[in-house]
């Protein structure tokens, strides 16, 4: 899937001859452009591109943006390009937060601001409501405040998701999440974007209400284990279920919240 094969059906099926020749005049510098995004984004400095800069085509940035509105993401070409790109997200959970339903496509540069990348394939995520919602439209100017990118930010070869049980006065179970300082020690500029993604997009306390519902709705099962069969063979079974879904991946709230209890078991009990 290129932006030059998208560009050349969105030619294809634009009516009006002025804006068909406009289109057609413009791909080889929107296509030179992605590819700029391409090597870019390898090397972690998509946010050196200026937000608002005018790029001379031949296309205004209200016609740019119209090319995703308008043509890419109805008709023929949603089926084509449109439903393609949504269907890349694993189970068809968002890959920001890994919990909600995909249900639409966001451009990593907001098309508002980097118009020249609306319907740039690499620039488009699929994304679930809840996370297009919060994310917003604004500029990325720096690298530590720039929200990861799915396909390029490759972190789940690491761990760096890490999650605190606390118990309270009332006995409840409450889970806090945080970025892992370990890896400040790494790399503290990975540090801060982790914590900056995290925070725009809300996931600690998103993350934080799927654990304690959770634990709650299994409290009672993991107490009888450690009763009947003791607490080395309780934690035995949560380290079973943590290598299976560290497996298929590292960092999410549920593998976060199982090396805390395994940890801590004497916590929850």
């Amino acid at each position: 899937m290129s932006v030059r094969e998208i560009l050349t059906d969105i030619s294809n099926i634009t009516r009006d001859k002025n804006k068909k020749s406009q289109i057609c005049d413009s791909i080889d510098l929107i296509k030179e452009y992605s590819d700029k995004y391409d090597d870019l984004a390898t090397n972690h400095n998509l946010h050196t591109f200026i937000p608002y800069d005018k790029v001379e085509v031949s296309l205004t940035s209200t016609d740019l943006q119209k090319l995703y509105t308008n043509s890419f993401s109805k008709g023929s070409l949603k089926e084509k390009y449109y439903s393609k790109i949504l269907a890349l997200s694993k189970d068809g959970k968002c890959p920001i937060c890994g919990i909600g339903q995909v249900s639409n496509l966001d451009h990593y540069l907001a098309k508002t601001i980097y118009p020249i990348f609306s319907v740039t394939p690499i620039n488009l995520i699929p994304i679930c409501r809840d996370c297009n919602f919060k994310k917003r439209d604004k500029p990325i100017i720096n690298y530590v405040d720039s929200p990861l990118h799915p396909y390029y930010d490759d972190i789940d070869n690491f761990i760096w998701l890490s999650a605190n049980i606390l118990k309270k006065e009332e006995g409840n179970i409450v889970v806090e999440y945080f970025v892992d300082k370990s890896i400040m020690e790494i790399d503290n500029s990975l540090y801060c974007k982790l914590n900056s993604h995290c925070n725009l997009y809300r996931l600690f306390e998103l993350y934080a209400i799927q654990a304690t519902t959770e634990v709650a709705e299994n409290l009672d099962a993991w107490k009888r284990i450690a009763f009947k069969e003791g607490i080395e063979k309780l934690k035995d079974i949560l380290k079973d279920m943590l290598i299976s879904r560290e497996n298929f991946q590292k960092n999410t709230w549920i593998t976060a919240l199982f090396r805390s209890i395994i940890d801590h078991i004497n916590i929850i009990l």
